[in-house]
């Protein structure tokens, strides 16, 4: 990467984590853990570690600006530079040096690595200004959850809880950069290309839910797994007949998070393998 390029991708990201800091203020705003005037029937309820992860959780998916902003930037960060050198008059000559597979290797490992690195420090950049601003999180991973306090089984005020949530979500997010990839080969506009995350993530979110509906129990398991909350922010979306016949725990999260990361691998690498097949006979 060249110094220019360099200094744009610096700057990308620094504003990426500038938008961040502004959803986190604002989300521990919304919940009133800043000083505030109180109500006459509102009573004062000091914040503890179950406040910063269930304001973390909330603050992972579920927000219509941030999820599109974060569906567009994550795939893109790591894959711009080699899906816009495929678009480029140049790129044959570029198979010629490294081939197909050391062109694939490189786009999806950058894809993979970029994505998912900066999801993770993202993620522990949230959790200290949560830790700062609300609460620490508790270091006994053996916490009993008040009832009520939170949704998912990883929404327990444990650090370690938070911590394994954070791996599987960036993992993920690697994945998911990896899956679109695979589509921007497909793409010959670049401004496809960009907006392609968000474009494909949108519809990874509703089809699957319209699945769901029609679909009977013995399919519904596969539905969730092309669900992209299952891959990107595991166990923060299920559907409720899966909860009502299992409830969700953080091993069956587990399950259906690797249940995702197969089917997307799956899928990325058909495209890649046809489109290769089609640009070996030249198309």
């Amino acid at each position: 990467m060249t110094k220019k390029g360099l200094l744009y991708w610096l700057t990308i990201v620094a504003l990426l984590f500038g938008f961040v800091t502004v959803i986190v203020v604002h989300g521990i705003y919304d919940a009133g853990y800043f000083p505030h005037e109180l109500a006459p029937d509102e009573r004062y309820v000091p914040p503890t570690a179950f406040s910063t992860s269930h304001l973390f959780n909330q603050l992972q998916v579920g927000h219509n600006l941030t999820d599109l902003v974060m569906l567009i930037m994550m795939p893109i960060l790591g894959a711009f530079t080699f899906l816009y050198l495929k678009n480029n008059h140049s790129f044959y000559q570029v198979i010629q040096r490294v081939g197909y597979r050391g062109y694939l290797m490189r786009g999806l490992g950058t894809a993979f690595c970029t994505a998912a690195l900066v999801t993770f420090l993202i993620g522990l950049y949230q959790l200290l200004l949560l830790s700062l601003l609300v609460h620490p999180l508790a270091l006994d991973p053996q916490l009993e959850v008040p009832a009520g306090s939170g949704w998912t089984a990883f929404d327990d005020g444990s650090l370690w809880s938070t911590l394994k949530w954070l791996v599987l979500s960036s993992m993920g997010w690697g994945v998911y950069a990896s899956f679109i990839f695979a589509v921007g080969l497909w793409l010959k506009k670049n401004v496809l290309m960009v907006v392609s995350g968000g474009i494909v993530g949108i519809l990874l979110i509703a089809l699957p839910a319209v699945l769901a509906g029609i679909s009977g129990a013995g399919v519904l398991p596969i539905v969730q797994g092309f669900l992209l909350p299952s891959l990107i922010a595991p166990g923060q979306v299920v559907f409720q007949a899966l909860e009502v016949l299992s409830p969700f725990g953080q091993i069956q999260i587990t399950l259906y998070f690797l249940l995702a990361v197969m089917i997307y691998s799956l899928l990325t690498f058909l495209l890649i393998y046809l489109w290769v097949k089609r640009s070996k006979r030249g198309g």
